[in-house]
């Protein structure tokens, strides 16, 4: 298991960035275990791309309507942290 950090996402997938090799390659199976807050999604998925060995674009594969509806709620929470991310920049008059 190799410990990764968001970079993007989105209801077909997501990109990830990590501080050591990814010991996978482009189209491997592989499994996306998400946590944010107290939520945490297991999502399966396939490599689509890989940049240096340490970025990889992965693709969702077989989501159910509910994991689909997961993803769509993790998003909501993401997009909520950011607007206070920013609101908190703002008021610092950044």
């Amino acid at each position: 298991m190799v410990l990764c950090y968001l970079v993007d996402l989105g209801l077909g997938g997501c990109s990830v960035d990590a501080d050591e090799a990814i010991p996978a390659c482009v189209n491997a199976c592989v499994e996306v275990l998400l946590q944010v807050d107290q939520l945490t999604l297991r999502l399966a998925g396939v490599i689509r791309h890989m940049e240096k060995k340490t970025r990889a674009g992965i693709g969702f594969t077989d989501l159910s309507l509910r994991k689909v509806e997961q993803v769509h709620h993790l998003l909501g929470i993401l997009i909520d942290e950011e607007k206070q991310r920013l609101a908190g920049v703002k008021e610092l008059g950044g």
